[in-house]
């Protein structure tokens, strides 16, 4: 009789492990209970949980034996080991991070340290620099142009002129005859005091104050024989032209300089005022001789219309240049063809083709506008003929 086919083997192996595992089951489950069992009669009992409890020496023996096997147990060392070595590990990563931040801050502050040297320094520097190359202050001094005219105060009349950088002072006659005459000096930005004496006499007569406030004179008169300074007056400035004619005129800008019919008289080249004395009583200027005063320089003014003149052309030929660079967008290549010596458009225009190449080549004007330029000269040449 042959034995059971593989299938029914399988099937027989199959039965019988299922057989030991319930079995195994079983007995698992059945020590499982015991256990339960065994504990809930322990607890039940009172145990070790109970303060006192004749067996708590056994349970504490037990826990002593379980910490020893822990202990014991390579696996929870290699853990407790690995834990020690993590910790190490980020003291060790902490105190680096601390080194290097307490390094890092005292680099910072011996930088800072330099740098506010070096601030210092360069502060010094600049300070010497500022002392040694300061503008020059706003002066407060009033110029003595500012005293050159006539004067009046109610009854008194004076006039002060500047005579060859010197500030004269002509007041009024005397009793006895002759004039107060007297040389200015300056005391102050707006002050000056000169010693009057008798032009025909020659005899000094005491000494006068003078002072600029705004638009007035005011003036005092001190005595040779006093030591206290008088009672001060105001004065104002006359106008410059006291004839009733209008002798006052703009500057001119031509070549023409009109003839004055009064040969007693002359006319000032700096501010055209018509003068009687030597000295202009507008600015001070001073003219040794009248003669000559009286014809400004023809061929001065002359060659200064001709040069006005020459100029105006070029400005208007330079803005007719310009205007047609601008008209045609071309303006950008204005300065590259004043280089290459086409300041003019009438040089463009009289150029040879070969020439126009060569030039374009050399202002490296772009694809585009290089017809743009050859367009726009010849609609201008068009335009012209």
């Amino acid at each position: 009789m042959s034995g059971p086919g593989p299938r029914n083997q399988l099937q027989n192996e199959e039965f019988i492990e299922d057989e030991y595992g319930e079995q195994r089951r079983s007995g698992a489950n059945r020590l499982s209970r015991e256990k339960r069992e065994a504990g809930r009669n322990f607890a039940l009992s009172g145990g070790s949980h109970v303060l006192g409890a004749g067996s708590s020496s056994s349970m504490r023996e037990a826990r002593q034996k379980m910490v020893r096997g822990l202990e014991a147990d390579p696996r929870h060392r290699k853990a407790a080991e690995k834990r020690q070595a993590a910790e190490d590990q980020k003291k060790a990563r902490l105190q680096k991070e601390e080194e290097r931040l307490q390094a890092l801050r005292q680099r910072q502050q011996e930088e800072a340290v330099q740098n506010q040297h070096v601030n210092d320094a360069k502060r010094l520097r600049w300070q010497v620099w500022d002392m040694e190359n300061a503008p020059p202050e706003a002066s407060t001094q009033v110029s003595d142009h500012e005293l050159v005219g006539t004067w009046s105060s109610q009854k008194t009349v004076y006039k002060i002129r500047n005579a060859m950088g010197d500030l004269q002072f002509n007041g009024p006659p005397l009793d006895q005859g002759g004039d107060l005459k007297g040389i200015l000096t300056r005391q102050g930005p707006a002050e000056w005091k000169a010693e009057l004496y008798d032009s025909l006499r020659n005899q000094a007569v005491g000494f006068m104050r003078f002072r600029l406030q705004g638009q007035e004179l005011v003036t005092s008169f001190q005595k040779l024989t006093s030591n206290s300074w008088g009672k001060e007056k105001r004065s104002q400035k006359q106008p410059a032209a006291t004839k009733p004619c209008d002798q006052t005129r703009a500057p001119m800008r031509t070549n023409y300089t009109e003839q004055l019919i009064d040969d007693s008289v002359w006319q000032c080249p700096q501010c055209t005022l018509i003068n009687e004395d030597p000295l202009c009583a507008a600015c001070g200027y001073f003219i040794a001789d009248m003669q000559s005063s009286q014809n400004v320089d023809q061929d001065g003014m002359a060659g200064m219309a001709a040069e006005s003149a020459e100029y105006r052309l070029e400005a208007e030929i330079e803005t007719k240049f310009s205007c047609w660079l601008r008209e045609n967008g071309l303006e950008e290549y204005a300065e590259r063809l004043e280089e290459h010596g086409y300041s003019d458009l009438d040089d463009l225009l009289s150029a040879e083709p070969r020439d126009l190449e060569e030039m374009l080549r050399h202002i490296e004007a772009k694809p585009g506008h290089i017809l743009r330029f050859k367009n726009s000269l010849r609609r201008t040449r068009e335009g012209l003929s």
